[in-house]
């Protein structure tokens, strides 16, 4: 049985998870953002708005101008080719095939992880590492912090008085009360948390789907469907040789059907679709095999000035 003050640190947590992560703030100005910057899944740069110098980019990690790579503290990462500049030390796991490659980035799959240390990508490095970007990010807003502070103290306190385990965390931490509940959250999600996190996260894509397909349930092709992704390079089409007509892990595409309600006009794609940079010139019509893992959903809009609105879909994995 779960306490109910677990339960509440597992939902201050997962909060960080849904917010929008494909543009990230990342200079605050009187609680106004300076500057924003927009990735792809594997972190490079797509835009950005504003002047503020600021090496701290993708992921929140530091980048190194001198190296074109990002600190990730055991190693350095190389987002154009979404791999670690050198080996990983750890051996990995068996039972998580990825995590024996050893220079892959969150096991290929940086859509739904993170690798903040440069050795672990579960999901429980990835949610500890929110509890912190959280921090620093309401650092600028006095009444968050205030708000912030009032919750982990709860928190802090509800778990030592309930939880033996709890207790022995926080004295080993020497009394550091952020340690100790991103330490408590990480052994929770060890029990519970990949349930509770899943059911959180298909929760909130069911009962809004302004969200949008990269945070709606998973789905499988069906036989015969057909989809069509636009871009303004050839580069930018995604093609995969995992399989023919395949494409990588994130990618976005129209139904067939509202590719061709929409037209080929790239204006309107550009529009419908809130694509960002340049309108969308080339096209490619795929059909991926039945039963691939597919999100649904539909464009939010407003991102990049589009209007959005229009059903999408989204491929977290290669196919």
């Amino acid at each position: 049985m779960i306490s109910i003050f677990r339960q509440l640190l597992v939902a201050l947590l997962i909060a960080a998870l849904l917010l929008p992560a494909a543009s990230e703030s990342k200079a605050i100005s009187a609680g106004r953002a300076t500057v924003t910057y927009d990735y792809d899944a594997f972190g490079n740069l797509i835009h950005s708005t504003g002047t503020t110098p600021n090496n701290y980019l993708f992921a929140g990690e530091q980048f190194d101008p001198d190296l074109g790579m990002y600190y990730d503290r055991a190693r350095y990462l190389n987002t154009s080719t979404g791999r670690f500049w050198s080996m990983d030390s750890v051996d990995g796991n068996s039972s998580e095939p990825a995590s024996l490659h050893k220079y892959l980035y969150t096991g290929n799959d940086p859509v739904n992880r993170s690798d903040p240390s440069g050795h672990d990508f579960d999901i429980g490095s990835t949610l500890t590492s929110a509890y912190i970007s959280v921090s620093l990010t309401i650092g600028s807003y006095p009444t968050a912090v205030a708000a912030f502070q009032f919750a982990s103290a709860a928190l802090t306190l509800g778990l030592f008085a309930t939880d033996e385990d709890f207790r022995a965390v926080y004295v080993a931490s020497g009394g550091n009360p952020a340690q100790a509940l991103a330490t408590e959250f990480s052994t929770l999600l060890d029990e519970a948390g990949p349930t509770i996190a899943k059911d959180v996260v298909q929760d909130a894509a069911t009962t809004d789907l302004s969200v949008g397909a990269k945070f709606a349930r998973t789905d499988v092709v069906k036989p015969g469907e057909r989809f069509v992704r636009v871009a303004a390079t050839p580069q930018s089409l995604r093609f995969s040789f995992k399989s023919p007509g395949g494409a990588t892990a994130g990618t976005y595409a129209f139904p067939e059907d509202v590719f061709q309600k929409i037209g080929q006009d790239p204006a309107a794609l550009k529009d419908y679709g809130d694509l960002p940079g340049a309108p969308p010139v080339y096209y490619r019509v795929f059909e991926p095999p039945p039963g691939t893992t597919i999100q649904r959903g539909i464009v939010p809009g407003g991102q990049y000035g589009g209007r959005g609105g229009v059903p999408e879909v989204f491929f977290p994995e290669d196919f």
